[in-house]
């Protein structure tokens, strides 16, 4: 969820065919890569 002030900036999509891949482990695991990148974006430009 975004407050009234964010904005959303890019959206990551992932698709499986294999039934249960993204359990709540690997969604954690994404979702932290996907704030590393975002933090080191911000940090280089």
């Amino acid at each position: 969820m975004l407050s009234p002030m964010q904005v959303a900036l890019a959206v990551v999509s992932l698709d499986s065919s294999i039934p249960g891949f993204f359990s709540p482990e690997i969604q954690d695991v994404v979702l932290g890569c996907c704030r590393g990148v975002a933090t080191y974006i911000v940090e280089a430009y």
